[in-house]
C-alpha cells in the first residue's frame, strides 16, 4: 500500500502528465527517504527492484500506462480515482513535514532542543490549519514531527549536537528555509 502511495505522489504532477521512469525513480526513492521515520519498507530487495515492481503490478491493475518502451508514465484515461485515494493517504504526512520546515526560522537564530522546536511546529500547524493552508488537521502531531526533524537531519537539512538542532550551514539562511519548504511542498501539488 505505501509503497504504491508513494509512487502514486512521485507521480502526480497534474492530471495528464507523462513522467518519464528517471524522474518518477529519483522522485520516489527521494520520498522514501525522506519518510523513512514513517514507514517500514521491504527489505527482501533493493530499491530498484522493488519500485520496478510496484510499476509492474499499477500497470497489470491498470492504475499506471506506460507510455512505450522506456518511456514515461501517465494515469489512464479517464483517470483513475484510486490514485487520488492513494495519494490522500500521504497527504497527512507531506503536511507535517511543510509544517516542520515552516517552523525551523528560529534555527537562524541558533541552535535550539528538538522539543522546541515541535511546540513551535504544533502552534505553527494549527495556524496553518486555521487559515487553510493545509487540509488535513492530523498533520499537526508530535510524533510526525519528531520524525520531521530526524530526517531532515538525514537529508541533511539540519545538524545535531549537545541536544539541539541547528541549520546546516547551506540552508541557514531565510531562502534555505523556503527550498526546504518548496521540496517538500512539490508533492502536494494537485
Amino acid at each position: 500500500f505505501v509503497d504504491r502511495a508513494l509512487v502514486a505522489v512521485g507521480h502526480h504532477l497534474g492530471p495528464d502528465d507523462e513522467v518519464e521512469t528517471s524522474v518518477l525513480r529519483d522522485r520516489v526513492r527521494a520520498l522514501s527517504r525522506l519518510f523513512k521515520y514513517e514507514f517500514t519498507y521491504r527489505a527482501d530487495a533493493d530499491f530498484d527492484t522493488i519500485f520496478s515492481e510496484v510499476l509492474e503490478d499499477m500497470q497489470r491493475h491498470g492504475e499506471l500506462v506506460c507510455a512505450g518502451e522506456g518511456g514515461g508514465w501517465r494515469p489512464p484515461q479517464p483517470a483513475d480515482p484510486w490514485l487520488g485515494f492513494l495519494r490522500a493517504t500521504l497527504r497527512n504526512f507531506i503536511e507535517a513535514y511543510l509544517i516542520a520546515a515552516r517552523s525551523l526560522a528560529p534555527l537562524r537564530r541558533g541552535p535550539q532542543r528538538r522539543e522546541d522546536l515541535v511546540v513551535r511546529a504544533l502552534r505553527t500547524g494549527e495556524r496553518m490549519f486555521l487559515q487553510g493552508e493545509i487540509e488535513r488537521s492530523e498533520a499537526v502531531s508530535r510524533p510526525l514531527f519528531d520524525n520531521a526533524f530526524l530526517s531532515f537531519v538525514d537529508q541533511g537539512y539540519l545538524t545535531k549536537g549537545d541536544g539541539q538542532l541547528a541549520l546546516a550551514e547551506s540552508f541557514a539562511t531565510s531562502g534555505g528555509i523556503a527550498t526546504i519548504e518548496a521540496r517538500i511542498a512539490g508533492y502536494l501539488r494537485r
